[in-house]
């Protein structure tokens, strides 16, 4: 499974020069990266993808349209690449556990433990 995964990880982040991210992370710190890299994102990105865009979206056209739309939209704002069908899924899981649990929060913790596996992962 977790060749799996980094193969799924190496995909969506094909485009990436992984050699200015890491050296973006030994300039910031670990911590430092965590935070500008990680955290700040995941706070952002659901308030605006989540919270915001599916929130309306869901009101206009329903849940189902409300998440889809969240998604393209995600996966799309992260770039047009061979990691798009991957951001677009995982936008969708995002979308789902926001509709499931009600709060936004679930949906943070989870956006930022994958932006910190990458930081701490490359």
């Amino acid at each position: 499974m977790a060749v799996v995964y980094a193969r799924v990880l190496e995909s969506a982040m094909s485009g990436v020069d992984l050699d200015d991210f890491r050296e973006l992370r030994d300039v910031l710190g670990t911590g430092m990266s965590l935070f500008s890299i990680a955290f700040i994102p995941a706070i952002f990105e659901e308030l605006a993808f989540r919270g915001l865009l599916q929130g309306r979206t869901s009101a206009l056209f329903g849940n189902k349209m409300g998440v889809f739309i969240a998604s393209i939209t995600f996966g799309l704002a992260h770039g047009l690449s061979l990691g798009l069908p991957f951001h677009v899924g995982v936008g969708l899981y995002l979308g789902w556990l926001k509709l499931r649990s009600g709060s936004l929060y679930p949906s943070m913790a989870l956006h930022f433990a994958y932006n910190a596996t990458i930081v701490l992962a490359l």
